[in-house]
C-alpha cells in the first residue's frame, strides 16, 4: 500500500494529508495537484488489488 501511494505521490501528483492502515480496512485524506483524484484512485485501486490477490496466494493462511 505504502508503495502505491508513494508511486501516486511521485508521479501523478496525489497529496496525502492523513492514513490510516488496520488489517482489514483502510482510511486516506488525499487531493491532488495533477491528475483527477478519480483517476488516481481507479489506478491505485487496480494495482493494489492485484498486490493484494498476490499477496493472499503466497499466504493462504491468512483470513483477512
Amino acid at each position: 500500500m505504502l508503495d502505491s501511494w508513494i508511486y501516486c505521490i511521485k508521479n501523478k501528483g496525489m497529496e496525502l494529508y492523513g492514513w490510516c492502515i488496520m488489517s482489514s480496512d483502510i482510511h486516506m485524506i488525499i487531493g491532488s495537484h495533477g491528475e483527477k483524484l478519480e483517476n488516481i484512485m481507479r489506478d491505485m485501486k487496480r494495482h493494489t488489488s492485484v498486490q493484494l490477490k498476490e499477496a493472499i496466494s503466497r499466504h493462504p493462511h491468512e483470513s483477512r
